[in-house]
């Protein structure tokens, strides 16, 4: 009895030693962020993913840190954060405010924060220009930050980006501010076409990972791991997978035609291979293979002008715009030949869509561009720009000739009669280029023009001054 006893005791204290030896199970840290972000940061079938995510991932496990990205409200993640449940923060901007709470790491990603706001308002494209407006921004995050900055301003908070372009539609507020990513990535995403983006970035900015004050062994961990991923090409393939996710102000029709364009593509690929296959040797089989190609070419021909073309009015769209304005510039600068560009809108086309119908309202659009395609020279290039704007690109032409073609443009649409309409206007805004311009200048700069012409009382040409 006795000898059962000591047995039980020495049992009972092995076990007991065992578990006071016993290792604490290890737990993941947290790094939170906003799940709004898309395609930084968001969820994809409950699980984080996003631009911000991989490139976490890859510093947590460069710097061999146990820790899971977890999305959720902006606002509840720095709640969080604050009250000691999380021990960082990924794709935090520094404010004076934060630099007062959180120890920040060595920069993790560049972005631009730009102005976004519908395509009828050329005239929003600075910060200044927000003095007055409604401008939609989240709670608590970093543009809300570069808004607050002007008093003039009257902040709108809404829920998520969506619903803020919504209600641009809508015309409940007049623009929003937001990282490029983020919102070029929300209008393509939801196929928004009537949204547009200032050409100029209103901020670049860099973001972090931020840590608990005082926090230094985890912030030299997560800079170890951020060090790490800069000598490998992990940082750059993440980037270039992501960039190449990003598709800008593209219509259903263009996109309907670069996927049919593909499909054609692949079935003349596997055409061909299926006919190499049998090994066609025979003249008959030649000349087969001849008109099938010919065939290929004629529908590939087609497909070519469809993606150029904008469908409504035959005119180029404005990716084909976009190219050409590129080669022209490039032109410009190696021959010193000059280059203008001429932008007009058409007044008050909003309430002709209201008045009479989105139908007359499209008629009006290609009444309009025959007339305009018709009275240009030929080697002027004219497209649609978007909505009822449309660029004209002239080569080898200074300021003086593109003012007085525009002149002439806008005579002409004065005194012609639309079915239904009768007789409408349009403002026009001209530039040249200048040693230095590039295009995103070059349309701002005409933008300059065109709300000048609009401000002064439209249907008028007016030139961009620099004064």
């Amino acid at each position: 009895m006795k000898v059962n006893i000591v047995a039980l005791i020495l049992i009972l204290f092995i076990t007991s030693t065992a578990v006071m030896c016993k290792e604490p199970e290890k737990v993941s840290l947290r790094f939170l962020g906003n799940i709004n972000y898309a395609p930084l940061l968001f969820m994809n079938n409950d699980t984080p993913t996003g631009l911000g995510v991989e490139l976490v991932h890859a510093v947590l496990h460069s710097a061999q840190i146990d820790g899971e990205v977890e999305l959720m409200e902006w606002d509840e993640a720095q709640k969080q954060m604050k009250a000691g449940k999380a021990d960082a923060l990924v794709l935090i901007n520094k404010s004076p405010a934060r630099l007062e709470l959180y120890d920040f790491s060595e920069p993790f990603l560049e972005s631009d924060f730009s102005i976004f706001h519908h395509i009828s308002r050329p005239e929003i494209n600075t910060l200044n220009s927000l003095s007055g407006l409604k401008v939609g921004s989240e709670k608590g995050g970093y543009a809300r930050t570069i808004l607050e900055n002007n008093p003039n301003i009257e902040i709108i908070t809404i829920p998520n980006w969506l619903t803020g372009f919504r209600m641009i539609e809508a015309g409940t507020i007049d623009a929003l501010l937001t990282e490029k990513w983020v919102g070029e990535y929300t209008l393509s995403h939801y196929k928004i076409s009537d949204i547009a983006i200032s050409p100029i970035p209103t901020k670049k900015t860099t973001s972090y990972i931020a840590v608990a004050k005082g926090n230094k062994a985890l912030l030299d961990k997560i800079n170890e791991g951020l060090r790490k991923l800069s000598e490998t090409d992990v940082r750059e393939r993440i980037l270039s997978h992501w960039s190449s996710e990003t598709i800008t102000y593209i219509t259903n029709r263009e996109l309907k035609a670069e996927r049919l364009h593909k499909l054609m593509l692949l079935l003349a690929m596997a055409l061909l291979s299926i006919l190499g296959a049998l090994g066609v040797y025979s003249m008959y089989q030649q000349r087969i293979i001849k008109q099938q190609n010919q065939k290929l070419k004629d529908y590939n021909t087609q497909l070519e002008e469809l993606f150029v073309t904008d469908k409504l009015t035959g005119l180029y769209n404005r990716h084909k715009l976009d190219d050409t304005l590129i080669s022209e510039l490039m032109r410009f600068k190696r021959y010193q030949a000059p280059l203008s560009i001429i932008i007009m809108d058409i007044d008050f086309f909003k309430s002709i869509n209201d008045t009479y119908g989105h139908q007359v309202g499209d008629e009006v659009l290609k009444d309009f561009a025959n007339l305009n395609k018709n009275a240009i020279r030929s080697s002027d290039i004219l497209g649609r720009w978007g909505g009822e704007e449309f660029l004209i690109i002239c080569p080898e032409t200074d300021l003086e000739s593109a003012y007085i073609l525009a002149e002439k443009l806008r005579s002409i649409l004065e005194s012609h009669e639309f079915a239904n309409v009768g007789n409408i206007t349009a403002s026009f805004g001209v530039t040249t280029a200048t040693i230095g311009a590039n295009v995103d200048n070059l349309i701002a700069q005409a933008d300059d023009a065109l709300y000048k012409a609009k401000s002064k009382g439209r249907n008028r040409v007016e030139r961009f001054s620099a004064e």
